[in-house]
């Protein structure tokens, strides 16, 4: 919508990455009790980062080519990447339930792709 309303994209972009650390840090605290940085949740803040700054990056510029509706729901099915990504790194367990999330999503892009 601010895109829409001649907003600058990457000061939309600058403002969008400084909520996810704030958020990321707020959970961390909320969740675990303590915000402590370890290699480990570096790395992975590095990953997420850069596939959060892709994802986005890309919506903002299909905005600029394609039809709301139809980009914005394929976008969103960054979790399916995200879901296999920590799949393979050993992060997550795929279950029974996840697997048909996924598969409802996948659907649920398609049938809004073709209206």
């Amino acid at each position: 919508m601010g895109i829409s309303s001649n907003a600058e994209p990457n000061i939309m972009l600058l403002l969008i990455s400084i909520s996810w650390i704030l958020g990321g840090a707020f959970y961390a605290k909320l969740r675990e009790r303590r915000f402590i940085i370890t290699k480990k949740k570096l790395s992975y803040s590095v990953v997420s980062g850069i596939l959060v700054f892709l994802i986005v990056n890309c919506l903002m510029l299909e905005l600029v080519h394609g039809q709301a509706s139809i980009v914005i729901p394929i976008a969103n099915m960054s979790f399916v990447f995200a879901l296999l990504i920590s799949i393979t790194l050993k992060m997550e367990l795929l279950t029974f339930k996840k697997c048909c999330a996924v598969c409802f999503a996948i659907i649920s892009v398609i049938l809004l792709a073709k209206v």
